[in-house]
């Protein structure tokens, strides 16, 4: 019997409404389900969305010991050497697309993401809320210099800033923040889709990056930098999209963004709040779900 089964397998997990709950806790069945899984033998990070330092906050609450991966891919990061592997910042004029942005829809909270911290045009309520709970200070006023690692345009809510805390589903937006979304996210690709990225990666929250970067080819990067040859991934938004096709065993929460949800490639593990990736682990475990053959 091979005592560790999962040597040269990689598990690579978004952390936001993947292997953390809605109300941001991380359930224990999902710390227990990698714990096993690296004593199995497996390596486990995140792929995040979030920054270096908006990730580093969370990941007293998880096991993982491989380097994870930031900014959707653009950085990747080893927290337990406290070394930063690679990174790709944006490389076309990212301020004049924010300016852009903001004029478009002057409503909307804005954020320039870099290596040393987060810095917010104007002065928003919500996202400067939720960056202060995952103890991240933003700056506020000057932008700094370019170049920047990621943009990120939030529709407000018309709930509190202590309300938005709690992620929404997308088909629980109102009608009409559903459709300014769209619009925004239309805008930005009008604007520099030849030059960047535009994703979603909550309901409310549009991300631009450098094009090219993708959580996915990041995860197959860091696979084969640490020696492994299977990748296993979770996922719920569509910032995960590519994550999840290139996978060998791709995993979604059953409450993922219905986008998500309509991918073929992928197996449904539990909701979010009852530890999704602690129940993939256990259909690894289980041999519910096997790897494809290698051809």
């Amino acid at each position: 019997m091979n005592e560790k089964p999962f040597a040269g397998v990689l598990f690579a997990s978004d952390y936001d409404h993947t292997l953390s709950a809605p109300d941001g806790t991380v359930p224990e069945a999902n710390r227990a389900g990698i714990r096993r899984f690296i004593d199995a033998g497996g390596r486990f990070c995140i792929a995040s969305g979030r920054s270096v330092r908006l990730l580093s906050s969370r990941l007293e609450h998880v096991p993982v010991n491989a380097p994870c991966l930031c900014f959707n891919g653009s950085a990747c990061y080893d927290y337990q050497a406290h070394r930063l592997l690679w990174e790709q910042p944006m490389g076309f004029d990212a301020q004049r697309l924010i300016d852009a942005a903001v004029a478009f829809d002057p409503g909307i909270e804005a954020e320039v993401q870099t290596a040393e911290g987060h810095f917010m045009r104007g002065q928003p309520d919500q996202r400067a809320y939720f960056l202060q709970t995952q103890g991240v200070a933003p700056h506020f006023g000057e932008l700094p210099p370019q170049p920047w690692m990621k943009l990120v345009f939030c529709v407000p809510s018309e709930r509190t800033a202590a309300e938005v805390i709690l992620i929404e589903r997308p088909d629980e937006l109102p009608p009409q923040t559903a459709q300014r979304v769209q619009r925004l996210w239309d805008f930005l690709l009008r604007e520099a889709g030849d030059s960047c990225y535009v994703t979603r990666s909550l309901p409310r929250v549009l991300e631009v990056g450098p094009k090219g970067c993708d959580k996915g080819a990041a995860a197959r990067r860091l696979m084969a930098a640490l020696g492994c040859d299977r990748l296993v991934c979770a996922g719920d938004a569509p910032n995960d999209l590519e994550l999840l096709q290139s996978a060998d065993l791709a995993f979604v929460p059953r409450d993922c963004d219905p986008t998500i949800a309509a991918l073929d490639c992928v197996h449904f593990a539990a909701a979010s709040a009852d530890g999704a990736v602690g129940d993939a682990i256990e259909q690894l475990f289980s041999g519910k779900i096997a790897f494809p053959d290698r051809k």
